[in-house]
């Protein structure tokens, strides 16, 4: 769909599609991320541009139904003392106005959509808060609080994802506690134990991680049967601590799920904590924030070859939030 001008309907800027540029950079070639920062700015400050290339990832709809005639509203340029992103849906009949972001992922914020993609950029690009309050000119308590929407978007896509493995697939199991580093204001961060799991013999391997209450043989039960396929060879050098014939019975559940458990590892799980640890700054993070911290971790491991990190992540925010089409 084309975008109109309120005030001239003929400009030929309007309706301009987007498109991408094709240089690349060290610092976004190691973030995963293949588009510029000049590349979005120019399309960010075109408004028409902008409602194109938002609406290609389908965050923005690319159309708005009339709730008094029934009938496709346009997206017209209007000034920016009216509505603070520069269009709108209007229904020209029935002089019925809606914001392009009603009914979509941004509808609840009160920031510009332009900031808003900047900063979901900032998060792609594993800006730090500083840097991106620079950039975006925004408080530092705002880019906390996109930052975890972000990362929830990022939990989300991990609770919709598959199990790992499969018949004959090795999955390396693990454990590892983070915490017990002496947090802000001289106070302690708790102990607290992640379990993960890894397929092994891939590069970016599929991967879980999960924040566990106990390190008993009901939790590690659930754990597998949540996370893991059936049929798995599954290797650790942990199942004797799990030994519990009053409470949990290996050979039994193995059994039961033609799981094949081995009492060796390669090594793989242990560099992804030596990885995780080093992204999360050591693992110092609060218990109510570690899960989307580790969730984020994960994600961004699946998309790293998908060409760029960034772009997957608006793609998926489409497919989360639909965006509403009528009233």
């Amino acid at each position: 769909m084309d975008v109109l001008c309120e005030s001239a309907p003929n400009d030929d800027d309007c309706g301009t599609r987007y498109s991408s540029s094709s240089s690349e950079d060290d610092e976004r070639r190691d973030q995963g991320v293949a588009m510029t920062y000049m590349t979005l700015d120019s399309i960010l400050n075109d408004n028409s541009r902008m409602f194109e290339f938002l609406r290609s990832f389908g965050v923005l709809a690319n159309k708005y139904v009339c709730a008094t005639c029934r009938k496709p509203m346009s997206c017209v340029k209007v000034a920016t003392t009216r509505c603070g992103d520069g269009l709108m849906w209007r229904c020209a009949k029935d002089k019925v106005w809606r914001s392009v972001r009603k009914g979509t992922w941004f509808e609840k914020s009160k920031i510009k959509l332009k900031s808003i993609v900047l900063l979901t950029y900032c998060f792609c690009m594993r800006k730090s808060v500083q840097s991106t309050c620079r950039i975006t000119g925004l408080s530092d308590k705002t880019v906390v609080d996109w930052f975890l929407s972000c990362r929830e978007i990022c939990s989300a896509l991990m609770k919709k994802r598959g199990k790992i493995g499969g018949p004959g697939v090795v999955v390396e199991f693990g454990e590892s506690s983070f915490g017990s580093n002496k947090y802000d204001k001289g106070r302690w961060m708790a102990e607290v134990w992640v379990w993960g799991a890894v397929v092994c013999g891939k590069d970016h391997g599929e991967l879980v991680l999960n924040v566990v209450e106990k390190r008993d043989a009901r939790t590690l039960q659930w754990f597998i049967e949540e996370h893991v396929e059936n049929g798995t060879v599954i290797y650790s050098d942990k199942w004797d601590s799990y030994e519990d014939a009053e409470e949990f019975d290996l050979q039994s559940f193995a059994a039961d799920h033609n799981y094949q458990f081995r009492n060796k590892v390669t090594g793989t799980m242990e560099r992804y904590w030596k990885e995780v640890k080093r992204v999360l700054e050591g693992g110092k993070r609060r218990r109510s924030g570690l899960q989307s911290h580790l969730d984020e971790y994960i994600w961004r491991e699946s998309v790293f070859v998908h060409g760029c990190a960034f772009h997957s992540f608006m793609q998926s925010v489409g497919a989360l939030y639909v965006p509403r089409v009528e009233d």
